[in-house]
């Protein structure tokens, strides 16, 4: 089941358009994130996949979350984006969350001093 399809030519992991995020000014503070509605089908216990590319010396972590019926979130924890490279991110959603689910997202870290500001690209969200 396809949850994201991007519609820009650009960087991609597979096939030929991903979806270009333009960061600007993260901060140690802040955890920005990007969303979709996700399908009404989807349900517990389901595996969700998807690929981000960051740019090199980005210093950035990411984590896939959904967000229940009770706009409680689900979230396994973030993980470290290679630089220059797609990083492939991946979480089962508890077999007990309630649904409908009314968010699936990628949330972003920035564990560095300075601001980052740049292009992170998603794809094959799944």
């Amino acid at each position: 089941m396809a949850i994201l399809r991007a519609e820009r030519p650009g960087r991609q992991s597979g096939g030929r358009h991903s979806l270009a995020i333009t960061a600007s000014h993260f901060t140690t503070t802040q955890y920005p994130w990007v969303q979709v509605t996700p399908p009404s089908s989807l349900g517990g216990n389901t595996t969700i996949t998807a690929h981000v590319w960051a740019p090199a010396k980005s210093n950035l972590g990411a984590q896939l979350f959904v967000s229940d019926a009770n706009w409680s979130w689900h979230m396994e924890g973030y993980v470290s984006l290679a630089p220059g490279a797609w990083t492939t991110l991946t979480y089962t959603i508890p077999s007990g969350a309630p649904t409908p689910f009314r968010e699936l997202g990628i949330q972003f870290l920035y564990s560095s001093s300075s601001g980052f500001s740049g292009t992170l690209y998603l794809d094959a969200v799944q």
